[in-house]
């Protein structure tokens, strides 16, 4: 059915259609709404959009009017998830608006996908979201944004499934080809992509539910509906055992990641900077980082290249032991002095390429003195060890690199004593090494 020359609302505030297509039986399933030619004009804000289009179950719809009750105990997430579970989509393509009259906004194509279930006794969530071709001109400011995406499969309130399931919670997050031209700079600032994701099986998370964690972050009985989806404590917080959070958190298994690629920019016409400064001229930062958790195994890992500065990569690994009881008698402050967390490995190669230039330029201090001055408790001899190990790294190619891995995890308490005394002895115990 088409309905031409549609107008929603009257006068400056009215909304226009060319022509409103519906689609769907509203008594069988999905109803598809297509706006063609859309506009609206209540200066300052005015609105031009080809085609905006919406896909819902005018069923699952009608769970949105619970949120009219007054109810003290309503289940919002519940609702919520009545409310999608057959699948909401909306989508927008070549839109053009202006802000406060003057802000010309416009986009090529916006797209929103949800859908909910319920699993477990609990809320599972799926959103989707897609742009492309997205312009904020702001006159001598801009910034343009080629294509964003996420796709999201998460919990609709914030806690752990108690069940097992199988699920794998994830988030993936993608946005490319930016640019931000800002007046006070000299160039725009670009970037190529910046991309993360995270995710975590549930089942592995169902030991930290029942140590407390779901009780903790539990929305109380009667609390406003606004509170239902935030994370936190909302609150008296339970009585939780230390030691069985800490046993329950060792048998995770999740990943993260998390990259920039390509932001750049120039500075070659920036005359605030010496002429004879590194960083006048073409600048470019990648950042690629990772982290896991599996059988108590915690690693990390980071890699920055920031040219013409200097390149760091580094990574960390960490192990949980189990633990036993906690003394309730123990202060809160002193409670991770008690629980078994060992370092098994830690790698770090550092190269530096400008960075020193600079920070003698703009303080004064290169970078051993930088470093050396913020470590003033530490004897000579050991202040001697990281200047040349600092020095070994400085020119472009010249790699600083050390590495530490005992031969078997040791106890992050045990070391930290080490730290302020005999490296000698704690270069032994953790098998230190600065060459390959």
């Amino acid at each position: 059915m088409t309905y031409e020359g549609f107008r929603i609302g009257s006068g400056k505030e009215a909304v226009h259609f060319d022509a409103l297509v519906v689609e769907g039986d509203e008594e069988a399933g999905p109803v598809t709404l297509t706006g063609q030619g859309v506009s609206a004009y209540a200066t300052p804000r005015d609105i031009e959009i080809e085609t905006i289009s919406v896909t819902f179950d005018p069923d699952d719809m009608a769970a949105l009017r619970e949120i009219e009750r007054q109810e003290t105990n309503r289940d919002m997430s519940r609702i919520v998830c009545d409310a999608v579970k057959s699948g909401l989509d909306f989508s927008v393509s070549n839109m053009a608006a202006t802000l406060d009259g003057a802000s010309p906004v416009s986009l090529g194509d916006l797209n929103l996908g949800l859908e909910a279930k319920s699993i477990a006794g609990r809320c599972v969530d799926l959103v989707k979201f897609g742009l492309q071709d997205f312009l904020l001109d702001m006159g001598e400011d801009k910034v343009t944004i080629g294509n964003a995406s996420l796709a999201s499969l998460q919990l609709l309130t914030p806690g752990m499934l108690e069940r097992e399931t199988g699920i794998t919670f994830q988030s993936d997050l993608k946005i490319a080809d930016v640019a931000v031209d800002l007046s006070d700079l000299p160039a725009p600032v670009t970037l190529d992509v910046l991309q993360s994701s995270g995710k975590y099986d549930a089942d592995s998370a169902i030991p930290l539910a029942r140590a407390g964690l779901n009780d903790l972050m539990a929305t109380p009985p009667g609390a406003p509906w606004s509170q239902t989806f935030q994370p936190g404590l909302t609150h008296a917080a339970p009585d939780l055992d230390p030691a069985e959070v800490w046993n329950a958190i060792r048998q995770l298994v999740g990943s993260g990641y998390f990259s920039i690629g390509g932001l750049k920019t120039d500075l070659s016409d920036f005359e605030a900077l010496p002429p004879s400064s590194p960083i006048r001229g073409p600048l470019q930062l990648d950042v690629a980082s990772s982290s896991s958790m599996k059988d108590g195994a915690l690693n990390f890992r980071i890699r920055k290249d920031a040219d013409p500065l200097a390149t760091l990569d580094a990574e960390l690994e960490l192990h949980m032991g189990a633990a036993n009881d906690v003394p309730d008698n123990v202060a809160p402050d002193a409670v991770m002095m008690r629980l078994p967390l060992k370092f098994g490995r830690f790698d770090v190669t550092f190269d530096e390429h400008g960075l020193d230039q600079v920070l003698s330029q703009m303080t004064g201090q290169g970078i051993e003195d930088s470093v050396l001055s913020q470590l003033p408790m530490l004897p000579d001899d050991q202040k001697i060890l990281i200047s040349d190990w600092i020095a070994s790294a400085m020119g472009k190619g010249n790699h600083a690199h050390l590495v530490l891995q005992p031969d078997s995890p040791q106890l992050v308490q045990s070391i930290g004593p080490m730290l302020f005394g005999d490296w000698a002895m704690l270069a032994d115990v953790l098998n230190a090494r600065t060459v390959d």
